[in-house]
């Protein structure tokens, strides 16, 4: 019965450990905040940190953005690196934690409303900020210490949480009936 006990514990471990698989580049939600003469622009994108722990490799720009605490009511589903929307690099979309490096773009076509941000972004000349209307209309010098990024702490699963607390249990009640 023991046995038994501890291969459930393990295989209620394994199940899940299984139940939401980690590629080895996992994205990661993180908030950002930029704060230009002109307003605050704040929300969340999706990125892969990469080996040198500073460059982050955009996805995707989650939910609707906030200027000024308002929200722009629009969704920005094109993301692109300056370099690739205007044709003269194929880089990714790319943002760093220091602030030393922005090339992105996140854009809505059908709205036609957006924001950018670059910094040492090749082939680009200007290091600068600039927002559509909803997004202050301006357009100004960017400075990396106006630049905040975190990550956003992941919450579990409440399935995989279940079963590696089963999991648990089962191992706390094997190790108690061996000692009675």
């Amino acid at each position: 019965m023991k046995n038994f006990i501890v291969t459930a514990a393990l295989l209620a471990s394994a199940a899940a450990a299984q139940a939401t698989p980690v590629p080895l580049a996992s994205s990661t939600e993180y908030a950002f905040s930029y704060v230009s003469s002109f307003g605050t622009l704040t929300g969340s994108l999706m990125g892969v940190l990469q080996a040198d722990h500073n460059t982050i490799f955009i996805s995707s720009v989650l939910d609707f953005v906030k200027f000024n605490g308002v929200s722009g009511g629009v969704a920005l589903s094109f993301v692109s690196s300056i370099g690739s929307f205007y044709g003269f690099s194929t880089n990714a979309p790319t943002t760093s934690l220091d602030g030393s490096a922005q090339d992105f773009l996140a854009y809505s076509f059908s709205a036609n409303q957006g924001f950018l941000l670059t910094k040492n972004a090749g082939g680009y000349a200007n290091d600068i900020f600039s927002g559509s209307p909803i997004f202050g209309d301006r357009y100004e010098a960017y400075s990396a210490s106006n630049w905040s990024i975190n990550a956003v702490n992941a919450v579990p699963e409440p399935t995989s949480l279940l079963l590696a607390g089963l999991g648990l249990a089962a191992v706390g009640a094997s190790r108690r009936r061996a000692q009675a």
